[in-house]
């Protein structure tokens, strides 16, 4: 059965990269999705584990789910878009403010770091410390740390990127070690990870990024994030079996886990899905309903964990019909942006950039929908310096 699932991830990479439908662009969504998939399911091959072997549950839903998002992204990227001019469309004025903010704000995000680890914190170390801290978890709870200019630097970060010049060199290091510094003070594995995938999703549209490029990168990423674990978790991989379960944990024990979903089982209409929804209805007092816990629940069998995959909330809400719904959503959305950027679209390979991370770790949990709230305000924070030049341009034009 793997066998079989890993020929269609196969087909649809070849379909995408193969017969070039994506131009050799190896971010492309299809690309994504189907590399994705392969890799996770080569992993559950080859890594030692006693995880159960896939029931017909995943691997039906992982059919709708692949070929949904690589057959819609494949589909709304071939279609034909005007063309605009890249160098043209965003204001650096805008782009300047935000580098300003950027620079006056890291000051505060130094200030929490220096408070949490001077506070005591018995029984755990530094690192876990501003772990736990920047969560709101243990003996933190409910102190969630919540630095809206992280948005900003990482907006900012991927359209200096996206318009590099010779001239704003230095904003673009500046932002890249600002983001840089905001991984390491909140122990964040996620926040490099962003970072790298970010980085080469812009460069992508820029530069001929082959695959050798995205293999040493990700096995320096990967070599960093197993550093950061050490530091976090005050553990020791230096046996062949600890980094075995590691890969275990982190890269397949989803898949085993959403076996254990129960389809359509949501007690209210999309509860997980539109979670976003509900929580500003519940904020503002017009439902009594609460929200689910973006932290979802945990199980012990078969493995230890509390990440589903990107399939989860659309399969608890929806069943079978919900996977496959927003598997097009996601792809046509997706695809959309990638056709648009691929023929210049500075704006939609900035926003693409940005929600890139969430194809990419759609193995391990859903990052579009569950946190719609979040994403949308990043959206709107990358699209800002667009909008503004597009008004003086359109106020030039008509005065």
């Amino acid at each position: 059965m793997i066998s079989f699932l890993i020929l269609i991830a196969l087909f649809f990479l070849y379909l995408s990269a193969g017969v070039k439908l994506s131009g050799k662009n190896l971010f492309a969504p299809a690309v994504l999705t189907s590399g994705i998939w392969i890799i996770c399911l080569l992993l559950f091959l080859t890594l030692d584990h006693d995880l159960p072997p896939f029931s017909s549950q995943f691997t039906l839903s992982i059919i709708i789910w692949v070929t949904g998002i690589c057959i819609s992204s494949l589909f709304f990227q071939s279609k034909k878009f005007s063309n605009t001019n890249p160098n043209n469309d965003v204001s650096y004025t805008i782009l300047n403010v935000y580098f300003l903010i950027s620079i006056l704000s890291f000051p505060f995000l130094i200030n929490w770091a220096i408070g949490v680890i001077t506070s005591p914190h018995e029984g755990i170390s530094a690192t876990q410390a501003l772990r736990q801290s920047a969560l709101g978890l243990g003996i933190y709870k409910g102190q969630q740390l919540k630095f809206f200019p992280y948005l900003i630097w990482n907006a900012a970060y991927i359209i200096e990127l996206c318009y590099f010049k010779k001239t704003r060199l230095l904003q673009v290091i500046i932002l890249g070690l600002l983001i840089i510094s905001y991984g390491v003070l909140t122990m964040s594995k996620f926040t490099f990870l962003m970072l790298f995938i970010n980085t080469l999703s812009i460069l992508s549209f820029r530069l001929n990024i082959k695959l050798k490029h995205i293999i040493i990168g990700s096995i320096t990423i990967f070599l960093f994030i197993i550093i950061m674990q050490i530091l976090r978790e005050n553990a020791s991989m230096s046996s062949n079996s600890q980094l075995n379960n590691f890969l275990v944990l982190y890269a397949i024990g989803h898949i085993s886990a959403f076996d254990t979903l129960e389809p359509m089982s949501a007690v209210h209409f999309g509860e997980n899905t539109f979670r976003s929804i509900y929580a500003i209805l519940n904020s503002i007092g017009v439902s009594d309903i609460e929200p689910t816990n973006i932290v979802l629940p945990w199980i012990k069998r078969p493995i230890l964990t509390n990440t589903y995959t990107g399939m989860y909330p659309y399969f608890v809400d929806f069943g079978y019909l919900g996977v496959f719904i927003f598997s097009l959503i996601i792809g046509s959305f997706m695809g959309f942006l990638f056709g648009r950027a691929r023929r210049g679209s500075g704006l939609c390979a900035s926003i693409f950039a940005v929600c890139s991370y969430m194809v990419v770790f759609q193995y391990q949990g859903d990052f579009f929908f569950t946190n719609l709230a979040g994403n949308i305000k990043l959206i709107i924070v990358t699209t800002i310096p667009f909008i503004f030049k597009f008004y003086k341009r359109l106020d030039n034009a008509t005065s």
